[in-house]
């Protein structure tokens, strides 16, 4: 599992961050006037599980085996980590798989990313029905407010804490009144 710290950019804003180049998108248009090239899902920090190992299965079956908590992710969050994950260390993930997303483009399939080789990252898509055995599901979970709270370091956790203090005295102080 990894953990990324999404920006909150589309593909389309992606796309003209890294270009069409080894480094970047493969070079292709199909699905520039999909719905979910200018989808922005909500920035934040997502656990993501490639899904590399939920091969030879269909859509459906690939979902019965997701994590607790995980459902399929946006495509933008997948690019936006392969990309600059490429670009922090040279590795390149995806290498010779697909992955199933969240998005369905107008003609039904479902988006697929991945066959990142040296002449950039392809975006395709792909029947719900079918399975193959390099064609994975990807899937993310959103940390939201309350669990990155539980990082202690940050100032906003540590007002939480006290507040926490706060409520178990107060709460003691009406056990005691009570009497329970």
């Amino acid at each position: 599992m990894i953990i990324h710290n999404y920006t909150g950019k589309s593909i389309k804003e992606l796309l003209k961050k890294y270009g069409t180049s080894s480094s970047g998108f493969y070079p292709q248009d199909w699905y520039k006037t999909e719905k979910f090239f200018t989808e922005k899902p909500p920035k934040g920090k997502y656990e993501i599980d490639l899904g590399e190992n939920l091969t030879n299965l269909t859509y459906d079956d690939q979902l019965k085996k997701l994590s607790d908590g995980f459902t399929p992710i946006h495509p933008a969050i997948l690019i936006e980590y392969i990309l600059s994950y490429y670009k922090e260390t040279g590795q390149r993930l995806l290498e010779d798989t697909f992955v199933r997303t969240e998005s369905v483009v107008s003609d039904g399939y479902r988006v697929c990313v991945g066959d990142f080789g040296s002449w950039g990252l392809d975006v395709g898509s792909d029947l719900d029905g079918s399975c193959d055995d390099d064609l994975g599901l990807s899937s993310a979970r959103k940390f939201d407010k309350k669990i990155d709270a539980l990082n202690l370091e940050s100032s906003e956790s540590k007002g939480l804490v006290e507040r926490v203090k706060e409520l178990e005295k107060f709460k003691a102080k009406v056990e005691k009144v009570l009497k329970i």
